[in-house]
């Protein structure tokens, strides 16, 4: 078609990089040169060869996407030519038409430049250099018409604000207004908008004054951002200022702007205020629409206000708003949130059968898939995991197909009502409907097979995923080595997560944080510091947060490695991470517990300097350690130092404080601690027990009988602690008959008297010159199953040594039973009784023949009576000696 024209278009270079088309004088005719219609010669073999092996060059590429136009261009004009051409650009990809854009300069307009550039700085694929690179280009143009104006120079503001560049964005409003391109209503909001999202309010508003200096009236729209940036920015006394200048210009809020407000006051957890602000929408006479309600429902939905966010949603349709699908998925999920499936359920019910409707031959509003997955998710967290399926099987018969986050829920709670029988119907059923699973739905059963226990099944699972083609990411590892750390486990987890790194998967922060964490907690710390060296110094090179340092100098302060749990702390410092209180609580417990009384108040100077205030924990820690150090006036002060702080006092601060208190006799001022104790908190059993304890420690058994009966009075229990420590004050005391009482008690109870309570009484029986009532003692601790301890032993010997009247020693070996007299003997043996080795504390003779059996009778107990005597069962590293030589070779024939 073109062979006849009188000029041709030749490839020359392009002012943005790529080649033009641009119209060139015909060349003069060659002598060879065939006339129109001629046959053409043929073509070599081998240039056809070199044609079908290369393929076209960039240039001819173009073109030839360029020639359609050229020819409009020749036949209507250029006008034409570049409508076609915006036409095509809208439509290319960016790539493909900054190409064309640079092969048509006879074509192209300021339109065609506008709309590459409107693509190349879209957030999704965009390239702003390219577009700044083509507004230069077009500042270049020869033709008036294809130079920038207004629009191109908004639409690579809007570029660089979106990439946070605002100073760019500004500084090209400058050479706009430089090269003569007049801002409009556009420019100036775009700029705007841009700064009040970066939160640069104050250089908005001089943006805003300049433009109405300038003659440009700002709209609704304008004053909308620049309340949105006071919102974002928290300068909610600068909210009214817009309404007030809105005022003044005569320009009225509109819904949406309302709606703006309502959403910001909403997500800063105002939702009282923001109901008002509708309540002046209506005022204005401006009617909430559905987006309006939505907002404030999902507000309320989070503050769990759910009888508030339905009287809204009731408000809404006696309003004539209809409520949309957004409306119910958001107190769907709401509901199924807090378990209140029936509620939640008929809402469904609502949609589907109500007089709402969508579309006019619906009978309400249709639920889509994320209704139906929320509420199955819902009945599967509450166990009700049959109407979970009864639901599965209502969406699927509605043509709602069900996608793998669905089974993934019903999976989760077959797991969670312990019916593992049934996970395998979920995987069938999958399978039928070719749905595969993924890997985070297998991690989800990992997950839940670790917490019931079962780690060793769950790593199964695991190789089920990779035989299934799927590869366990470090999420999956990461519960499984959770899981093996919590059960003490630590040579399987780090098994584990060297597969990690065998099966190329990076173990995460998360992976070495549960690593470093587990193996402080058992005080391995050699082994923690070298994970965290790796961390550092490794090939993978993950910089370790401040959950990684605080575990490390918690597992160090622990086991009293002060000086690097300091060290630990520096290399915190240096790499750029801020000690938090949690790593400030633990140096100073650590540093107290070694009695490094100084370098703990100067940590504590150093956490009120970093602008850290101490809280409950710091002073719970600096109370204990005081106190565990008798520093009772010392710990008394920081106890006062933490209620002038507003800290309310609890009974972890007092009761250690109370317990140094008694331990020292101070029994004044524990009397008015626990008074103040009791006015400002629950007194609990250890509060009662440690102040019966000092009473005893004493010797005020007034006060501990009261404080026993005022304990019980209020309806606390004793604990085995609070009556072994009346006993045994009893029973110092010579009071035995009410140690008898409240052993009784103790008994009646439920609690079982250990060794060192029956030990005291039989000092007590013994003290008080009632030796027969010891053998009682001693057959009930044999009923009980209270071990024998070397302590009992000792006060048992003791006992018969300074007994005044002969008692019997019956020592049977095989069938040679004798028995000898024995006054004031001691005898010192390593015995067993219930099957326990105790030990016992010795003057030993040279060692006797092994008896098998050593029967103690009591001086006046019947010999036939069960409980008059006390038999060791005796093993061969049994030894005894007598102080009487003659009683030892007596013993021995």
């Amino acid at each position: 078609m073109l062979a006849g024209c009188r000029c041709q278009f030749e490839l020359v270079p392009g002012s943005s990089g790529g080649g033009a088309l641009s119209p060139q004088p015909a060349p003069a005719t060659r002598r060879d040169d065939k006339a129109p219609g001629a046959p053409s010669r043929p073509v070599s073999r081998h240039r056809h060869r070199l044609t079908r092996r290369s393929s076209p060059a960039p240039g001819l590429q173009a073109a030839r996407a360029a020639a359609p136009f050229l020819a409009v261009l020749l036949r209507r004009g250029r006008a034409a030519a570049a409508l076609l051409l915006n036409r095509h650009l809208r439509a290319a990809p960016a790539s493909e038409a900054r190409s064309l854009l640079s092969a048509l300069p006879a074509v192209r307009d300021a339109v065609s430049y506008n709309t590459v550039i409107s693509a190349l700085c879209c957030r999704s694929g965009g390239d702003l250099p390219a577009a700044l690179d083509l507004l230069r280009d077009m500042s270049r143009e020869p033709h008036p018409g294809a130079r920038p104006n207004a629009v191109s120079y908004t639409a690579v503001m809007r570029g660089l604000c979106a990439a946070r560049r605002t100073d760019e964005a500004v500084g090209l409003l400058r050479d706009m207004q430089a090269c003569g391109v007049r801002p409009d209503v556009v420019t100036y909001g775009t700029l705007i908008q841009g700064l009040c999202d970066a939160s640069e309010v104050d250089r908005a508003v001089e943006l805003l004054n300049e433009m109405c200096a300038s003659g440009i009236e700002p709209g609704v729209v304008v004053y909308s951002c620049l309340l949105r940036g006071y919102c974002k920015s928290g300068r909610w006394q600068d909210v009214g200022k817009v309404f007030e200048e809105m005022s003044q210009r005569r320009i009225e809020p509109d819904a949406i702007m309302f709606t703006g407000l309502i959403d910001s006051l909403c997500k800063k957890g105002n939702t009282r205020k923001a109901a008002k602000v509708k309540d002046m929408m209506v005022e204005r006479g401006l009617k909430p629409d559905a987006v309006t309600y939505n907002v404030l429902i999902n507000a309320l939905c989070k503050e769990g206000l759910m009888r508030e966010a339905m009287t809204l949603k009731k408000e809404m349709l006696e309003k004539g708003v209809t409520p949309t699908i957004v409306t119910y998925n958001i107190l769907i999920r709401a509901l199924s949130g807090v378990l209140e499936m029936d509620e939640a359920m008929g809402l469904l019910e609502e949609m589907i059968q109500g007089d709402i409707a969508l579309e006019p031959d619906a009978c309400g509003v249709r639920p889509d898939v994320v209704t139906y997955g929320t509420l199955i998710q819902g009945l599967c967290d509450a166990s009700e995991v049959d109407r979970a399926v009864e639901l599965l099987n209502e969406m699927c018969a509605s043509g709602i197909e069900p996608g793998v986050v669905v089974y993934s829920c019903l999976l989760r709670g077959y797991c969670k009502s312990g019916r593992w029988q049934d996970v395998g119907k979920v995987f069938e059923e999958m399978s039928q409907r070719r749905i595969e699973p993924d890997a985070i739905m297998f991690t989800g059963l990992i997950d839940s097979l670790c917490k019931k226990g079962n780690t060793r099944k769950a790593a199964k699972v695991k190789d089920m995923m990779v035989e299934r083609g799927l590869k366990p990411d470090a999420v999956t590892y990461n519960v499984l080595i959770n899981a093996l750390c919590k059960e003490g486990l630590m040579r399987e987890a780090m098994t584990l997560k060297k597969e990690m790194l065998e099966k190329g998967v990076t173990p995460t922060i998360v992976t070495y944080n549960i690593l470093i964490r587990a193996l402080s907690g058992v005080l391995e710390m050699d082994e923690a510091m070298g994970l965290l060296e790796e961390m550092i110094q490794g090939d993978i090179a993950l910089e370790p947060d401040v959950i990684t340092f605080s575990s490390v100098i918690h597992g160090l302060c622990k086991i009293g490695r002060m000086f690097q749990a300091v060290k630990v702390c520096e290399m915190m410092a240096n790499r750029g991470c801020t000690c938090d209180l949690v790593t400030y609580n633990c140096l100073i417990g650590g540093f107290l517990r070694v009695h490094k009384v100084e370098m703990a108040m100067k940590l504590m100077d150093e956490l009120a300097s970093s602008g850290l205030e101490p809280d409950s924990f710091t002073y719970s820690i600096l109370i204990n350690g005081f106190s565990k150090m008798w520093e009772v006036d010392r710990a008394e002060k920081f106890l006062c130092a933490m209620r002038q702080n507003g800290i309310k006092a609890e009974l972890v601060h007092y009761i250690p404080l109370l317990a140094a208190m008694c331990q020292q006799g101070m029994m004044e001022r524990a009397t008015i601690l626990f008074n103040e104790m009791d006015k400002n908190c629950r007194l609990d059993v250890v509060a009662y027990s440690t102040m019966i304890h000092g009473a005893c420690k004493s010797g005020d058994t007034k006060i501990a009988k009261q404080l026993l009966k005022d304990m019980i009075d209020e309806g606390l229990t004793p604990d085995a602690v609070t009556y072994s420590i009346l006993i045994n004050m009893f029973a110092k005391l010579g009071k035995l008959e009410e140690a008898e009482m409240v052993l009784k008690q103790m008994t009646a109870s439920g609690f079982v008297p250990d060794a060192v309570v029956f030990d005291s009484l039989i000092k007590g029986y013994s003290a008080g010159g009632q030796i027969t009532k010891v053998p009682r003692l001693i057959h009930e601790m044999r009923v009980k199953n209270v071990a024998l301890d070397s302590k009992i032993i000792r006060t048992i010997v003791t006992l018969l040594m300074e007994s005044n009247e002969e008692c019997v020693v019956l020592v049977s070996n095989a069938s040679i039973v004798k028995s000898c007299p024995c006054r004031n003997a001691t005898t010192a043996a390593a015995v067993t009784s219930n099957s326990l080795p105790i030990e016992v504390s010795l003057e030993l003779a040279p060692p006797p023949p092994l008896p098998s059996t050593l029967a103690v009778y009591f001086p006046g107990a019947d010999p036939s009576a069960a409980h008059s005597k006390i038999l060791f069962a005796v093993t061969s590293n049994w030894v005894a000696g007598f102080r009487s030589r003659q009683l030892c070779n007596h013993y021995m024939e």
